[in-house]
């Protein structure tokens, strides 16, 4: 029995590795970054009045670290993000009916930090575009 936990230790080392490896990361602010996915509504109060924000679902978790000359945490293992919109945007208005979490988005735009008072999730995708996927 003591001869297997070497090697029970060494897998389990092996599947963390493999994990982590697994997880991609991006930068804040950088790139455009380009998702598909379901997007979820989600409500919540903000200064006394309920408010809807938008939570993109994304096929496999994320890591995010910061961006040149930024001091944003990184973040490990991100599942969904929080949909930010230019002011102006027509998204919501077109989409809000289909915005029901199995209709799936193809979503693009840059990472930044969440700034709500009290963020529903803590990274947000400022969207740059935002279109249902084709056969969905």
């Amino acid at each position: 029995m003591r001869a297997a936990v070497p090697v029970i230790v060494a897998l389990l080392l092996a599947l963390a590795g493999n994990a982590a490896a697994r997880e991609s990361c991006l930068k804040y602010e950088e790139d455009v970054v380009n998702f598909t996915g379901p997007i979820l509504p989600v409500d919540a109060q903000r200064n006394g009045r309920n408010v809807r924000y938008w939570v993109l679902r994304l096929p496999s978790s994320v890591c995010i670290e910061p961006g040149t000359g930024r001091k944003d945490p990184r973040e490990r293992s991100i599942h969904d993000l929080q949909l930010a919109f230019p002011e102006g945007s027509p998204y919501y208005g077109i989409y809000k009916d289909m915005v029901d979490g199995r209709t799936v988005f193809q979503v693009s735009g840059r990472l930044i930090r969440a700034r709500a008072a009290r963020p529903v999730r803590p990274v947000a995708l400022q969207v740059d575009n935002l279109v249902p996927k084709k056969g969905h």
